[in-house]
């Protein structure tokens, strides 16, 4: 929904809203929270961690808000029970494996955005040079002007994603993944959850490097155990040296003590 600009001369004019990244990138995010949740709902929280934001991060918020816009997100109850789904949009796109069905899906998705949708019915597949556009964007439709260079870069990724256009005069221009509605900014740097604690009472393990495997695992008692790692084949050399690894860590051990039995009592 589009924001008003502000007339006040104290206040910095906002441009009216679009979405924070290209269709290209909100199928990915879409991707990545099919892989997590499935075709079940995940809480805002949960889902911006999927993403590598903080729950309170900035770009997480903006890239749901981007993904409703695209029509691949759903809201399911609100406040404290608010949930995230795919819509049946999305699926369509990620699952369909019937070319035509995933490529009407992609085109639906890359005009729900009421400002590409406007803009596609505007210049269709002969969109006009880019400082024409620009000039469109900033004066007649109100866009700051690095809002306008930014929107009209995912206008041309999204139109070229789906399929509705082969090429655009901006065909050589990367994909731009940090965009905003409204205000526009670079994409803010992701904050990833800190790594789980490890269980309790479980000695600490090495995680395994590329071609190693463990062959065998044994604990002793809570807190005391050994595993064998090992890389190749186990063969007549490999256990020589494990007996002789044995040997020598049994040299190492203290002298066991010594009972004297008491003399008898005469």
């Amino acid at each position: 929904m589009e924001s008003p600009v502000e007339d006040d001369d104290n206040k910095v004019a906002r441009s009216p809203q679009f979405p924070f990244i290209s269709l290209e990138k909100a199928v990915a995010r879409a991707k990545e929270f099919e892989a997590a949740f499935g075709q079940n709902s995940g809480r805002p929280a949960s889902v911006a961690k999927t993403w590598g934001y903080s729950e309170k991060a900035s770009g997480g918020i903006q890239t749901m808000a981007a993904l409703y816009a695209y029509g691949l997100l759903n809201d399911e109850g609100s406040g404290a029970s608010r949930k995230l789904r795919l819509s049946q949009l999305a699926l369509t796109i990620l699952k369909d494996k019937r070319p035509s069905n995933a490529e009407k899906a992609l085109q639906q998705a890359a005009l729900k955005p009421r400002v590409l949708n406007e803009l596609w019915s505007e210049w269709g597949t002969s969109r006009p040079p880019d400082h024409e556009c620009l000039s469109i964007l900033h004066l007649d439709k109100k866009f700051r002007e690095d809002a306008a260079e930014r929107l009209l870069k995912i206008y041309d990724s999204t139109i070229r994603y789906a399929g509705l256009a082969s090429s655009t005069p901006n065909a050589d221009n990367p994909d731009i993944n940090g965009e905003v509605s409204g205000e526009v900014f670079e994409e803010p740097e992701k904050v990833l959850p800190p790594p789980p604690p490890p269980p309790a009472n479980s000695p600490g393990k090495v995680p395994l490097m590329s071609g190693e495997r463990v062959v065998f695992a044994h604990e002793l008692r809570p807190n005391q155990g050994f595993r064998i790692v090992v890389t190749g084949d186990v063969d007549a050399a490999m256990l020589k040296a494990l007996e002789g690894f044995a040997k020598f860590q049994a040299s190492l051990l203290p002298e066991p003590t010594k009972t004297v039995d008491p003399k008898p009592l005469v």
